[in-house]
């Protein structure tokens, strides 16, 4: 499982917390935004993270393996532990970290009782039928599968790929295929210039989170005798 699945996730502004940039890359080249860094700066941080989202501070909107990938930095974005670049691991010019940022998805602050899993992997659609393929959520229902109508996020992954990051798989084949939580994966066989000019095979699998959890009650509780005082 990714450890950021597909950052294209689209959830709710209001439960990401705020951006992060505790240290300064400046001071020793080298720029370490972990959780250990930002709690010792006396800001809080939650101790229970699903997701993590890292940015470049002066390119904000791009994505983060965009970045990597064209500044050729070498840095990790976990969320186990934050982000970490190391000047020593730097090979392209200027050789130095660049600033990054990070924020968390958690959850758990907002409602600790609701859980958060992962969905099966959805295939309804064969690309050597079109070329194309069409992991809808309208597919996959009409191919008689049920899925969650309410969704906070979404993974995508190349069907003979699965461990390779989505973004790093569209950059790699130059495939024009689209992720979103709104209607699931799109790959048009008229938008792919690149050879062999047409849809690999995709998959997809969105959360299973509130409200589609189920509500159970809990058990009686009754920890006051009346008998005892009349109250």
């Amino acid at each position: 499982q990714p450890q950021t699945p597909y950052l294209l996730l689209q959830l709710k502004t209001q439960q990401w917390s705020d951006w992060y940039n505790v240290h300064d890359p400046s001071t020793d080249h080298s720029d370490w935004e972990t959780y250990e860094n930002i709690t010792n700066s006396g800001l809080q941080i939650c101790d229970k993270r699903l997701f993590i989202d890292c940015r470049a501070v002066h390119f904000p909107d791009m994505d983060f393996n965009d970045y990597k990938t064209q500044t050729g930095q070498v840095v990790s974005c976990d969320v186990d532990y934050g982000l970490i670049c190391k000047v020593e691991d730097q090979s392209r010019p200027p050789r130095k970290c660049f600033d990054y940022k990070i924020r968390v998805f958690s959850p758990t602050t907002t409602n600790p009782c609701i859980t958060y899993e992962w969905s099966d992997w959805y295939n309804v659609h064969d690309p050597s039928t079109d070329h194309s393929d069409w992991e809808t959520y309208e597919n996959i229902t009409n191919s008689g599968l049920q899925i969650c109508d309410k969704r906070l996020f979404i993974d995508c992954r190349a069907v003979h790929f699965p461990d390779m990051d989505f973004n790093d798989y569209k950059t790699q084949t130059g495939q024009v295929v689209s992720c979103d939580v709104d209607y699931g994966l799109i790959c048009k066989v008229e938008d792919q210039s690149r050879p062999p000019r047409k849809c690999h095979d995709y998959e997809i699998r969105p959360d299973q989170t509130n409200p589609c959890i189920t509500y159970e009650w809990s058990d009686w509780y009754n920890v006051h005798d009346p008998s005892t005082d009349h109250s």
